[in-house]
């Protein structure tokens, strides 16, 4: 019976365990290629990121410019806020306007409104509590239904990869997929809404995502229609933590509300100032 030398089966057991690395790195490296899997993984980051519900005061910037029928501006509206968690829920508070700040009346008016709420938040029954932080849940989960139904209603090309604030990212091209059925009825805009998105190569979560209608949209019968042409562009960074959270919003929008108003605005809001509610920048910071 031949004898095999430990040296020969030293070699074997190297190339195999090579053979298993160039396998698993095979394979990764197509589910990488494959944006369909690119997005679903980017879908379960957003979904555990909006599960662990990190609360932050922060400070936003809105700026609104109602259009003409030619999209020309024709009034700007500028204001600032400062959002922050009060009681377990944010209160939004007005601090600026036309990038100037608030005049003494303006600012003693909104004192006292962030004075009232903390005051009725923590006089609060449990049952009133109860009901006031369900309310904010409902308005969160308003629209992960829709975002749910993502991979059903596009077919996905994968377009390269880009550096977004030094981090790479894939790009990827998204299509309405024929045959789709929205369920939700927020999802029936991805009928028509052909767009881009950027995903965090590392952290899988979306750095920027775009998008255009093809064709108008009708909710509700004629109530309301959003016409072709409206667009969005959604942009995330990633804090110090470790968290993704919004940093732009920008929207052009063109709708008719019911058989006449006709609306044409252009909206951007900024997004900055973040910090975990509790540290500097609390409810409790604030009142000292």
């Amino acid at each position: 019976m031949p004898v095999v030398s430990e040296n020969r089966v030293s070699r074997r057991r190297v190339q195999k365990g090579v053979q298993r690395i160039l396998l698993l790195l095979a394979c990764s490296g197509a589910l990488a290629a494959d944006p369909l899997a690119i997005v679903k993984r980017s879908l379960e980051a957003e979904e555990a990121s909006w599960k662990r519900d990190s609360r932050y005061n922060l400070v936003q910037r809105v700026e609104t410019h109602d259009l003409d029928g030619n999209n020309r501006r024709k009034e700007t509206q500028i204001r600032t806020f400062r959002w922050q968690v009060v009681e377990g829920a944010p209160f939004r508070r007005l601090i600026a306007q036309d990038d100037k700040p608030l005049t003494d009346e303006q600012e003693a008016r909104e004192q006292e409104r962030f004075e009232k709420a903390i005051e009725e938040r923590r006089n609060e029954s449990p049952a009133e509590r109860a009901e006031r932080l369900e309310n904010y849940e409902k308005r969160r989960t308003e629209n992960r239904a829709a975002v749910r139904e993502i991979p059903e209603a596009f077919s996905f090309r994968l377009l390269g990869e880009e550096v977004i604030n030094g981090r790479p990212a894939y790009v990827i091209e998204g299509k309405p997929r024929p045959g789709y059925r929205h369920r939700d009825r927020r999802a029936k805009l991805f009928t028509e809404l052909h767009g881009k998105m950027w995903v965090d190569k590392e952290d899988f979560r979306w750095v920027r995502v775009e998008g255009e209608l093809a064709d108008t949209v009708t909710f509700g019968w004629i109530m309301v229609r959003l016409h072709k042409g409206s667009r969005i562009r959604i942009e995330q960074m990633r804090l110090p933590d470790g968290e993704w959270v919004p940093s732009n919003l920008w929207t052009h929008l063109s709708v008719r509300l019911g058989l006449i108003r006709h609306v044409h605005v252009e909206h951007t809001a900024d997004y900055r100032e973040y910090s975990r509610a509790g540290e500097a920048g609390s409810v409790s910071a604030t009142l000292k």
